[in-house]
């Protein structure tokens, strides 16, 4: 009989990260499919670090992405498109970006137009 691993202690279930993320079940396992959630291999399934990542640094859509850029969807996805703004694919192949690193962008937009940035 082989020894059991032991349990990662950063390790939760899928109730738990539900429970976390304020989402059911069924919309978490949706956000593993998409790539955007990391499933551990074993029992529980779910790094509670990943999920307080996923937290702290939400994914935006590109609607979200054009507003705190200040521009339109449509330029969101050009400027994706030429790799000048970071962004993710999902397994659906749809366009994704983070929080922060929009931020970043933003920040920087508004300084080279002379603009005070957010802190």
């Amino acid at each position: 009989m082989t020894p059991r691993k032991p349990r990662d202690p950063d390790a939760i279930t899928l109730a738990q990260a539900a429970e976390l993320l304020r989402l059911s079940e069924i919309r978490v396992t949706r956000l593993r499919r998409e790539g955007l959630l990391i499933q551990l291999s074993g029992y529980p399934s779910y790094s509670r670090s990943d999920i307080e990542e996923f937290l702290d640094n939400p994914w935006l859509n590109g609607v979200q992405a054009a507003s705190i850029l200040g521009v339109s969807h449509h330029r969101v996805s050009q400027l994706a498109a030429a790799d000048r703004i970071p962004a993710h694919r999902t397994a659906s192949g749809k366009r994704i970006y983070r929080l922060r690193q929009i931020e970043v962008v933003a920040n920087a937009r508004k300084q080279r137009a002379g603009q005070p940035t957010e802190t």
